[in-house]
């Protein structure tokens, strides 16, 4: 259901729907073409609306269903955007780490003074190669620097950068034994700020190594496989990382801290945590304080809703890709030779069904089990900074989590303070993924179930299903059931498009005019005062002209239905009558073959309503153009 590469570029650049009909205006002013050909771009134009969601997947070289696709995904996506995440806020570790001395007095607390010159020499170079190392990562993102030289200077920066600070960590470390240093002083902010740079640095440098990998393998091409949103991640990020160092210089100055400690602060204050062990006291403090939360709010929540969409809609989206065509190569293996056209729907549904409940579980014990983790690690750590037991820091890192901070406990030591700056930018985002997914799950397992009690009470209906004109009423009618759509059992929706509905029903000669016995009685039934007038009113029978137009006429009927459905009810799932009433309007394929192929609408993500909008404009475009040719070869 895709195009080919012209087409896929033009959807990466947001031009397709300009360049295609820009195109079909121009061919309308030249020699008429094959009516195949013509309408060919259409069907290519429609079918990459439905894929646009999941373009990205086409930059693969490996399909979803294919045993590697998650891992390549993984690779061309997800890692440029962590390393979006964790460049930015290495670079403000590292540039704490140079702020911020290296030792502090252990009885005061206070800096123990300047640390040694070869100390800051070697850490402000790893912290320029970080940065540079980061600006090529954003002009990449930008693609204003072409995706090999900008890796190269990326990974090389880093991994420099990593390397030259971790030596740094261990021979400050070595030289603060050997001189005995440990007597009187302590680590301060500005060495475990180096340490946690050394490994989000480190982290940086394997990630984009192995999107580097894949490009080097031909899995995919040079570029950051992302979209427009998430594009726009690594601004987010750098944005909120540069308010965050502004504010910790302007809170040094106001609160009378350290650097580390006004970073510290800052941190708890915009996760909206708030321990309690720092407070502004004065009123112009106070304000400011104010000022500067606003900002850094809706900057932090800008990106947290980034990061949502990207774990739980456009990802999301495509492991169900991945999973339905897994789950239906199972289907095809263990299917008979021959099957009838209900039989592969229903197999086909099936696939769907279960691919769709696996990724609703999978996913939500993937965020839960990443969560669990962020969770028992850190109190791990904090039980060892701050020499808590370890019940407490779980309480502790649980209070952060919910964002309560009752303040008792709360870190005190620079090391846990440090650690504190690192763990709660990212668990606050997975504390959030982790509500929203728990509650989507809980939400969409209600709505299931309030659909099977509804079916169960649904009491059967009957009408005559050979009949078109009364299949079609009896659907208007059967709506109100399914979706509660009252619109469609109005008399003044019956009444308006009374004359729709004759016309539509122009080639079955099996209804007549009701007698007027049966007039008073049908005026009787609610909805149904204008039944009578499915006789058409049309003089000629059996014309071809009319008979086209009646053709017509079913297929805007069935538009407007599934246009509602798209905006009201997206995820509807229509029968298997509905479909085959769908295929024989569309003129597309109806065999087996096309539930359980490669093109079955359910074997990609979509929603049916919108597949059913986008083919019935297809359908309609096609019969208008062979209705104008038609007409044209009349003598």
């Amino acid at each position: 259901m895709s195009g080919d590469q012209s087409t896929q570029v033009s959807l990466q650049e947001d031009g397709l729907i300009d360049s295609l009909f820009r195109s079909l205006t121009e061919r309308a002013t030249e020699e008429p073409a094959p009516l195949e050909h013509m309408t060919s771009r259409l069907q290519q134009y429609y079918d990459s609306l439905l894929n646009n969601a999941d373009w990205n997947v086409e930059n693969l070289q490996v399909r979803p269903g294919h045993p590697t696709f998650v891992v390549w995904f993984v690779f061309s996506s997800y890692f440029p955007l962590i390393c979006g995440c964790l460049g930015p806020l290495s670079n403000l570790l590292s540039v704490a780490a140079v702020i911020c001395n290296w030792k502090q007095d252990k009885v005061t607390g206070k800096p123990a003074g300047a640390d040694e010159s070869w100390c800051y020499a070697v850490n402000t170079i790893s912290m320029v190669c970080g940065v540079a190392a980061n600006i090529c990562l954003l002009l990449n993102y930008r693609r204003k620097m072409k995706y090999h030289y900008a890796q190269v200077v990326s990974i090389t920066g880093w991994f420099v950068a990593s390397i030259m600070l971790m030596l740094l960590v261990a021979i400050y470390h070595v030289e603060f034994l050997r001189h005995e240093h440990y007597r009187r002083y302590s680590y301060s902010y500005g060495f475990w700020f180096a340490v946690f740079t050394v490994l989000l640095h480190f982290a940086n440098f394997v990630l984009l190594s192995l999107n580097t990998l894949g490009v080097l393998l031909k899995k995919y091409p040079p570029v950051f496989n992302i979209d427009g949103v998430q594009n726009t991640l690594i601004l987010q990020s750098m944005f909120f990382v540069t308010w965050m160092m502004w504010g910790a210089g302007m809170f040094t100055a106001l609160l009378h801290v350290s650097y580390g400690e006004a970073l510290y602060f800052s941190i708890t204050t915009i996760l909206t945590i708030g321990l309690g062990d720092f407070v502004p006291q004065s009123s112009g403090a106070q304000t400011l304080t104010l000022l500067w939360c606003i900002v850094g709010l809706v900057a932090f929540g800008l990106i947290i809703s980034t990061i949502r969409e990207l774990v739980m809609f456009s990802s999301a989206s495509t492991f169900y890709w991945h999973r339905v065509q897994r789950f239906r190569e199972l289907e095809l293996k263990n299917a008979p030779p021959t099957l009838s056209n209900q039989e592969s729907f229903s197999r086909m549904k099936n696939a769907s069904r279960k691919a769709r409940r696996y990724e609703r579980i999978f996913s939500t014990l993937t965020i839960l089990t990443t969560w669990v983790v962020f969770w028992l690690l850190g109190s791990l750590l904090f039980s060892v900074y701050e020499g808590w037991a370890y019940h407490l820091s779980c309480y502790f890192a649980f209070l952060c989590f919910v964002t309560i901070g009752y303040g008792v406990p709360a870190p005190t030591t620079s090391g846990g303070r440090s650690l504190f700056c690192v763990w709660a930018i990212a668990a606050i985002p997975v504390m959030t993924i982790l509500v929203m997914n728990i509650s989507d799950f809980i939400f969409s397992s209600l709505e299931t179930i309030q659909n099977l009690n509804v079916l169960r009470k649904k009491k059967p209906s009957h009408f005559d299903d050979s009949d078109p004109a009364e299949a079609i009423l009896h659907h208007l009618l059967d709506v109100k059931k399914v979706s509660d759509f009252n619109v469609f059992t109005t008399r003044e929706y019956l009444s308006a498009s009374s004359f729709a509905t004759e016309l539509a029903s122009y080639n079955n000669p099996s209804y007549h005019q009701p007698e007027r016995s049966q007039l008073a009685a049908l005026r009787k039934i609610p909805n149904v005062a204008s039944h009578e007038s499915l006789k058409p009113r049309l003089r000629k029978q059996n014309d071809p002209l009319l008979s086209k137009m009646s053709q017509l006429q079913q297929i805007l009927i069935e538009l407007r239905k599934s246009t509602l459905l798209s905006n009201i009810k997206p995820d509807f799932k229509y029968s298997f009558h509905d479909w085959s009433k769908f295929l024989s309007l569309t003129d597309l394929d109806t065999s087996s073959e096309f539930w359980l192929g490669e093109k079955s609408p359910f074997g990609f993500p979509n929603d049916e309503p919108l597949y059913f909008t986008y083919h019935f404009l297809h359908a309609l475009d096609r019969n208008l153009h062979e209705l104008a040719l038609q007409y044209d070869q009349m003598n």
